[in-house]
């Protein structure tokens, strides 16, 4: 397939359809296309509507909903389009102290993840590479995350 927008671009008009997934030979990771339904940073947790292909900042609720999670690896602005990760080594938005190869939950943070699983759900699929101290975005392993 051919990319009409790149990896690492947003665009106020689709230039795929929604939903689409991309694979990158080079580098196995694998994308999904999606309309973002509020203003996405790079390396935001999303959650992904499987009826509209919306992204949405990952919360409790929407992963509750068992609705497939990404990372976003470019900034996309509320209702244009862009690609989010959903395979291979991707930066995700981390609270303090998260601990390598613990289970990964959604926070009341919007677009994080913590090891922390107080009151909260665990999103499968995310493993953490390395041991944090403080909060930012950090390389994951992602394999087709989900609740």
């Amino acid at each position: 397939m051919v990319l009409n927008q790149a990896i690492n671009r947003s665009s106020a008009t689709a230039r795929h359809t929604v939903g689409q997934r991309w694979v990158d030979k080079v580098n196995g990771k694998e994308y999904m296309y999606v309309s973002a339904g509020a203003t996405l940073a790079i390396g935001d947790v999303v959650s992904i509507s499987p009826s509209t292909y919306a992204a949405a900042l990952t919360t409790k609720a929407l992963v509750d909903a068992q609705h497939p999670v990404a990372a976003v690896v470019c900034a996309i602005p509320s209702g244009h389009f862009g690609w989010v990760q959903i395979y291979g080594i991707a930066g995700c938005r981390l609270l303090v102290n998260c601990v390598q190869n613990l289970s990964l939950y959604s926070t009341a943070t919007a677009g994080a993840l913590d090891d922390e699983p107080t009151s909260q759900t665990r999103v499968r699929g995310v493993f953490l590479l390395a041991t944090i101290t403080t909060a930012g975005v950090y390389n994951c392993f992602l394999s087709y995350p989900a609740a």
